[in-house]
């Protein structure tokens, strides 16, 4: 999910209430291959750019700042994940072909099949050159030259469709400003006017095609741009345009925020004049953003700290005549609003969780019909503001959370009940453990016991495989580990983080993690040799090592002995199936560097962490993320690795074998640098899986020999791969920001997110 939020909050009770249940229809796509599908409590984490289609109000689009999109076609019941290689920055809809759509990425989308698919249009796939991921989070750059006016704009900002005749408009980033437009869905396009600033929003309407950004609106008729005559402020945070549903004649509304103040104004023939403040009820309201009910009357805005009646106040409020009067028709104080009906967030988290709004859609011509969408939750009304309902998730027949498709949350680790193999836990960041109970239908809320300030991840689960209901979990107030960007401000000595026991299944836990400097704790592992009653434990706690407990976890020791670095960042321990044990060091910056005070390590221990000694790492590798022991074969070593952020891909990822305990190493992958796990089948130990930050998972049944992309994955940052103990030839994915995939390894190759050849994932279709 997003960046973690460590922030007050309302906590209630961790049973899940009054979670209203989803009727059943039509899903939002066909299936896709390998009947993949995401699994877990939905939500989660922040949405933005609802946009509703103007065509039929049950379509609507989200974008997600975990580079997922996501489209329904029942009005929120059933939402599909779709991958554009990046975070959504604004959607648009052909108001006259309900079939076409499009979305701002990496480069401009289009579809021309209800969202099924997507092909690029900007830049055109004919120039690119190359798709640069080489950065740490393997951000996706489309490398294409600077493509002559005839072939389009370079750098889109922002687009609308004209509602008269579907032209599409483009407004460009960088210098100059330009607008152009496109007579053919984006294929061909004309170069019309430079602009005299940035554009985040366009707006066509009868008069003309409208312009807003952070130095004020502008209008283009006649090939003439007005600049505002009258404007409080010379930026605005927040910006929005809104007119007649077919830019027929009428009122055109120009909103912009300031200093957490709204100023309206109707603008006239020869632009806007009279700006006025939106005059909330109470004192004291932050106006975060505007939206308008395409009528150029109903305007809605998402505030937060406002005063009244002795209390404060967030939410959402209405106005009817153009921002004159306002109603607030989402008022909470903290306990959530009587007109809300959330699922699971406000029961569990608080219903402050959520915030303020990211973004608010009103469909055109039903303005009943509204969206709004937060950190956390997408909520939808019916009756123009009057009541809100969840379309994130809905409750399960047992009480539980089951997400609606948009899902938003970073998870690390599926585990599964030795005893009991359809109850399964999820590690997430932000809101930290969840169980099912019935095999991943529906998920409930599993740290009791577990502080907040300790709970925003949780990394890593292991069970006693000789005693029901006995578990421990590793926890860290620190998300995103271990990826170097989150120590870049906060030494990693001040992470936080410990070792739960549950001895009831989940339900309740407690600290064990006594006896150590505290830390992250990233990964766990069990000596199932070791006497029952008397476990022998090993943590690998980022920031200070490995720590060892030979008495059921109750106390704990550093066991550093041989590992360089005062505050080691031990991320992940693996037992060998001799009892010895490997742990990995990743490295300490993202910058190409190297030297021993920035490069990754590995260790090996063959005296219980009694001492280790290094592995070399293979050949120009100075960022191993996991290591995997063949369970029948201590020597037999599998190493995930992330790349050096050089060239246009990276180097030295992928995956690396050893069949000596890390003597000598044999490149076996590269089809993807960006690796971050390689596990396998522990029923067919032959049986390889792997994933990381390039929208593919693989999967080997030789031993890494040769690998097959498995169809119908393809989120752009995987995690880990497990196999699925109750389903044989079925997985888990663990994902970064996507929630938790669930499918067959042998789909066949059929439709994918994207259309154009050029952009598909490695192997897609072979």
């Amino acid at each position: 999910m997003g960046t973690s939020r460590l922030r007050l909050f309302w906590m209630l009770s961790l049973a899940f209430v009054s979670l209203p249940l989803a009727t059943s229809c039509a899903p939002a796509a066909a299936q896709r291959a390998g009947d993949f599908a995401v699994i877990g409590p939905g939500g989660g984490g922040a949405m933005f750019h609802p946009t509703i289609s103007p065509i039929d109000p049950q379509t609507v689009l989200v974008g997600c700042d975990m580079s997922g999109s996501y489209i329904t076609h029942d009005g929120g019941l059933h939402w599909r994940m779709f991958n554009l290689l990046g975070a959504a920055r604004d959607f648009a809809f052909d108001p006259l072909d309900r079939k076409v759509m499009y979305a701002l990425t990496v480069g401009l989308w289009r579809s021309v099949d209800e969202g099924a698919t997507w092909e690029l249009v900007l830049p055109s796939p004919k120039q690119i050159v190359g798709v640069d991921d080489s950065s740490d989070d393997a951000d996706i750059n489309l490398r294409s030259p600077a493509p002559p006016g005839s072939q389009g704009p370079p750098g889109v900002a922002a687009i609308a469709v004209d509602p008269r005749d579907g032209r599409l408009w483009a407004a460009t980033e960088g210098v100059p400003e330009l607008l152009w437009s496109s007579a053919d869905h984006g294929t061909h396009w004309r170069e019309e006017k430079m602009l005299p600033a940035k554009v985040e929003r366009l707006l066509v309407a009868a008069d003309g095609v409208w312009l807003a950004g952070p130095k004020g609106f502008w209008r283009l008729s006649d090939k003439k741009i007005f600049a505002p005559s009258v404007s409080p402020t010379d930026y605005w945070s927040s910006v929005a345009l809104d007119g007649p549903d077919k830019a027929a004649a009428g009122p055109v509304t120009l909103m912009g925020v300031h200093d957490d103040v709204l100023y309206v104004v109707n603008a006239s023939k020869d632009g806007p004049t009279q700006w006025h403040k939106a005059e909330l009820p109470g004192t004291d309201a932050k106006v975060a953003l505007a939206a308008g009910g395409h009528d150029g009357k109903t305007i809605f805005a998402a505030f937060s700290d406002l005063k009244d009646a002795g209390q404060t106040w967030d939410g959402i409020a209405r106005s009817q005549d153009g921002g004159q009067t306002w109603t607030l028709v989402w008022k909470d104080s903290g306990p959530g609003a009587d007109n809300v009906q959330d699922a699971w967030i406000t029961p569990f988290l608080g219903s402050m969780w959520g915030g303020v709004p990211h973004g608010i859609a009103v469909a055109p011509g039903k303005h009943g019909t509204v969206y709004s969408t937060d950190d956390g939750r997408a909520m939808k009304s019916t009756d123009g503001g009057d009541h809100w309902e969840a379309v994130y998730s809905h409750s399960g027949p047992d009480g539980g959370a089951v997400t609606n498709g948009l899902d938003v949350l970073n998870n690390y680790v599926v585990s599964f009940d030795p005893f009991n193999p359809r109850r399964i836990f999820v590690g997430y960041t932000d809101i930290g453990l969840f169980r099912s109970e019935d095999g991943g239908e529906s998920w409930w809320a599993s740290r009791q016991g577990v502080p907040f300030a300790l709970a925003n991840t949780a990394y890593d689960v292991v069970f006693d495989p000789a005693v029901r209901n006995k578990m421990w979990v590793a926890y860290s107030d620190q998300h995103d580990l271990p990826s170097p960007r989150v120590w870049r401000n906060r030494p990693v000595t001040h992470f936080r983080g410990a070792v739960y026991l549950s001895v009831n299944g989940g339900r309740s836990w407690t600290n064990t993690f006594a006896g150590v400097p505290p830390g992250a704790v990233t990964s766990l592992v069990l000596d199932p040799k070791s006497p029952v009653g008397q476990r022998t434990l090993y943590a690998s706690v980022l920031g200070r090592g490995v720590a060892k407990s030979v008495d059921d976890g109750k106390s704990w020791k550093l066991m550093n002995q041989g590992i360089a670095d005062e505050y080691p960042r031990t991320y992940r321990i693996v037992l060998a199936p001799d009892g010895s044990l490997f742990v990995t060091v990743p490295r300490k910056t993202s910058a190409n560097l190297s030297g021993p005070d920035t490069d990754g390590q590995m260790y090996h221990s063959v005296d219980g962490a009694q001492s280790w000694h290094r592995v070399e790492l293979p050949h120009g590798v100075n960022d191993p993320y996991e290591v995997l022991v063949d369970p029948r074969d201590a020597t037999r070593l599998y190493l995930a690795a992330w790349p050096r952020p050089v060239g246009n891909k990276g180097s030295n990822g992928g995956i690396f074998l050893s069949t000596d305990s890390g003597a000598h190493w044999r490149l076996i992958f590269d089809r993807n640098q960006h690796i971050f796990s390689v596990t396998c089948n522990p029923e067919n130990p032959d049986e390889l899986y792997a994933t990381g930050y390039e929208s593919s998972a693989w999967i080997s049944s030789d031993k890494g020999e040769h690998w097959r992309r498995m169809e119908g994955y393809n989120f752009l940052w995987g995690h880990r791969v497990t196999a699925d103990p109750v389903r044989p030839g079925w997985v888990y994915i663990n994902t970064f920001g996507g929630g938790v995939w669930h499918g067959r390894t042998d789909g066949k190759a059929g439709v994918e997110d994207i259309a154009t050849p050029v952009l598909q994932p490695v192997g897609t279709g072979k």
